[in-house]
């Protein structure tokens, strides 16, 4: 619930991508290869998580719409690389043993706090890479 009393749905605060063009020359500009570990936050539809399986060692996705996730878990189900989690992000504990990456389009409301979390943890990201667009 926001300060004025409202209800703000997860939805009404992220922009889903889907041009898988733009997707994949986002990741070609990037300096992810097949040997990283990447955390998705928010994979949504999960237009990033397709696009990254077929070039990444891992990808962590953390969602936290429980249809997103339910239809996220069932669509990777079978993808050996991909590991589809439920929860909030800020919440999540980041890899503390491991080198990885972010790579992620993130809900804009909360992209100081993720931010914030990655860059002030031990084991921070060799890279963050994110999309973020705000609402008008």
């Amino acid at each position: 619930m926001n300060g004025g009393g409202f209800m703000i749905k997860i939805q009404d605060t992220q922009n889903f991508l889907y041009n898988r063009k733009l997707v994949v020359d986002l990741i070609k500009k990037s300096n992810i290869d097949k040997n990283d570990i990447i955390i998705e936050i928010g994979p949504g539809k999960g237009i990033i998580t397709n696009e990254l399986a077929v070039r990444v060692k891992r990808i962590y996705g953390i969602e936290y719409d429980v249809h997103l996730y339910e239809e996220l878990k069932s669509r990777f189900l079978n993808v050996e690389n991909v590991e589809i989690i439920y929860g909030d992000f800020l919440e999540f504990n980041l890899l503390e043993k491991y080198k990885y990456k972010v790579f992620s389009n993130i809900p804009y409301n909360i992209t100081a706090k993720i931010l914030l979390k990655l860059t002030s943890f031990s084991n921070p990201p060799e890279d963050i890479y994110y999309y973020s667009r705000g609402g008008s």
